[in-house]
């Protein structure tokens, strides 16, 4: 790697906070740029690592439970292995590493002392929020080093929607080319109220492709028109493949009697190939999903959100037409001319927008 790469900080602890950063670090790649990408977790011991993965069964289950313990998040600092953390700095520092993207505020705490390590005024790190307020990690640490740039992809106080991802090489597709299905989940850990809406939709003979979270989820009584999806449940994203890389969700759809073939090489999560092609995504609107649907151009029908954060998501996407919320939706009869005005304001918004690769790319190297 040389000292032109991109070292690209993610996790900690959501899917929102990582896969933007897979798909920079692939897209990346695919451009011949030298970048490497780390999941906050992986600098924690693996018996602290086990809180994350008990939060998030409890976050599934509990969707109360889960608003309860967002209000109580603290900063996990305490929990960074530091011989892992001095490997790391060692191999920063061998290659002259001078250019970061974060997804996660608990990164900076690790980047504050590098910093101060290397005593460098050329470190140049863009930090980088999906989320349109601070959400939990942003809010407990301190950002106003010299090096750091702050990039706000959406902006609630701001009114302002910034930048997007392109997360494959395809145009949206025109909505009245689309399936005539719905896409409903509850985020990367599958938090909310996503399961209720599951049968109010069936009645209305919405056809509906279903992510699942656990085997338990799955409705053997459900529509006969439902697709079902399922990420791993045994797979977690600081996870890394037989090549030492981490990787995308392993993916699958689930079929009766039949055991699933959990897809392991994408150059982009899978279910975003099901996003492109329906015609709206029913969800929470956390920061991963505001992403899909920009890049997709698929609107949000906008679920109870996971704390003031992903509540100012959804105001943002519905002040700017781009999503509407669930009551408001069934008050139309689930109107697909509506999701359709709201399709072609995400086209004509998409176009305004700055691809935040390109704008990465643009910038001067140190």
């Amino acid at each position: 790697m040389l000292n032109n790469s991109i070292i690209i900080l993610g996790g900690g602890p959501g899917l929102g906070f990582y896969i933007p950063g897979m798909i920079i670090h692939r897209q990346l790649e695919a451009k011949k740029i030298p970048s490497k990408i780390y999941a906050y977790e992986n600098l924690i011991s693996e018996s602290k690592r086990e809180n994350f993965v008990s939060a998030k069964v409890s976050f599934h289950k509990n969707f109360k439970f889960a608003l309860i313990a967002q209000k109580l998040a603290h900063d996990v600092t305490d929990h960074l292995d530091p011989i892992i953390v001095n490997d790391l700095f060692n191999e920063w520092d061998k290659i002259q590493q001078k250019r970061f993207v974060v997804f996660s505020g608990f990164w900076t705490a690790i980047l504050d002392k590098y910093i101060k390590i290397t005593n460098s005024n050329d470190i140049q790190v863009d930090l980088c929020h999906v989320d349109s307020a601070a959400s939990s990690s942003w809010k407990l640490v301190k950002t106003d080093a010299p090096n750091y740039k702050h990039v706000w992809f959406f902006n609630w106080e701001d009114t302002k929607i910034s930048y997007f991802i392109k997360i494959n090489d395809n145009e949206p597709l025109p909505f009245q080319k689309r399936n005539h299905r719905f896409l409903v989940h509850g985020g990367g850990w599958g938090i909310g109220k996503y399961k209720e809406i599951i049968p109010v939709l069936e009645k209305h003979g919405c056809e509906l492709d279903i992510l699942n979270y656990e085997y338990s989820d799955l409705n053997k009584n459900g529509s006969i028109n439902n697709r079902y999806f399922m990420i791993d449940p045994n797979w977690h994203h600081w996870l890394k493949d037989e090549g030492g890389n981490l990787q995308f969700p392993p993916f699958a759809e689930i079929k009766k009697d039949q055991k699933p073939t959990f897809k392991k090489e994408q150059d982009y999560p899978e279910i975003y190939n099901i996003i492109q092609n329906n015609m709206a995504i029913i969800s929470k609107p956390g920061a991963g999903t505001l992403l899909d649907s920009l890049s997709s151009a698929t609107p949000l029908v906008i679920l109870d959100p996971f704390g003031d954060y992903e509540n100012k998501n959804g105001l943002l996407w519905e002040k700017f037409n781009l999503g509407i919320p669930f009551d408001k939706w069934a008050k139309t009869n689930y109107s697909s001319k509506i999701l359709e005005e709201l399709h072609n304001n995400l086209i004509n918004l998409r176009k305004q927008t700055k691809n935040y690769l390109e704008e990465l790319l643009c910038n001067p190297k140190p």
